[in-house]
């Protein structure tokens, strides 16, 4: 991460540039054997600190087509605003934190989900991939900590149809996650977490219904998370479906050996990825992965994610 010092006065704030590219080179394991190189993600970042205030603005440059299990590759790629919102740190004490967001913002529950999974440059989180969650969307949305207690709840009223697509209906999306850690009152910091999240529209119960619970552990040598899901694949018509994945952290976390099983619509829909990674530096990261959805053609791919 570039970091610039904006000097014009003492109180002019802070500045920092940067970002981070995801490169892969993918075989197919099914005669004939299509093998390419591809750019996954490519997101340019843009940070403005000042006292209490925030601005984020980021750009994201991704393929217009899903990778995994075609017979052919599309070069095509499109750029996109991910980020653009302000923050406000409205409370910051000793007892509870309280931040608000404007703007097209990160949604509630994949980043969470995201960080402990810590492969985004391999392969999106569950629920992002199928589609049911997307990770940035216009919206207002506020974030609470309770410091004495081990608990935060994040929630917020969006658009609805995520940073790629522009509002169509007048309708909201209303989401809401609770995590709570019971680690944390026996200074064990959040080792166990157990979270709640829930995702409806204005347009009423039935229409876009997503009702998530999972529970994580995050340590220094594994960590882990289960999920399960219970949603509307149409109006009223609830399917489930869940996710597990597993992280073994050697060489002080350099190396990592992951693997993920999601299982989805009803039971019926799986996907499975699994490999090594390794962190050459702060800044570099290399991967080898297996993947497969639902018993179609496997995918061998290599790894790269670069930030600068």
């Amino acid at each position: 991460m570039i970091v610039l010092f904006v000097v014009s006065s003492p109180d002019a704030g802070e500045m920092e540039m940067g970002g981070k590219t995801y490169l892969r080179y993918s075989v197919e394991t099914v005669s004939p054997y299509n093998n390419y190189v591809a750019l996954d993600r490519m997101y340019l970042i843009t940070r403005f600190k000042k006292g209490n205030l925030l601005v984020r603005f980021t750009t994201d440059v991704a393929p217009l087509t899903k990778l995994v299990g075609e017979t052919s590759e599309k070069s095509a790629y499109s750029v996109y605003v991910k980020h653009a919102y302000v923050q406000w740190k409205a409370m910051d004490n000793a007892a509870r934190t309280l931040k608000v967001q404007f703007g097209i913002a990160p949604t509630i529950w994949p980043g969470i989900e995201e960080k402990l999974w810590g492969h985004r440059f391999v392969e999106k989180t569950t629920y992002d991939y199928y589609k049911l969650e997307p990770t940035a969307d216009m919206g207002l949305v506020f974030r609470y900590t309770c410091k004495l207690l081990p608990w935060e709840l994040h929630t917020g009223v969006y658009n609805g149809n995520g940073f790629k697509n522009l509002e169509n209906d007048p309708h909201k999306d209303v989401m809401g996650r609770l995590s709570v850690y019971p680690t944390e009152s026996f200074g064990m910091g959040k080792l166990v977490g157990i979270h709640l999240f829930g995702h409806t529209t204005t347009q009423g119960i039935g229409f876009k219904d997503r009702y998530i619970g999972g529970i994580s552990l995050n340590h220094s040598l594994l960590t882990l998370m289960l999920s399960h899901a219970y949603y509307t694949a149409s109006y009223k018509s609830y399917v489930k479906g869940g996710s597990a994945f597993a992280i073994l952290h050697l060489l002080e976390g350099r190396l990592n050996v992951f693997g993920r099983y999601d299982l989805m619509d009803d039971y019926t829909d799986s996907f499975v990825v699994g490999g090594l990674s390794y962190r050459v530096s702060g800044n570099l990261r290399f991967a080898l992965s297996y993947k497969q959805r639902d018993g179609s053609n496997a995918v061998v791919s290599l790894h790269t994610e670069a930030r600068f």
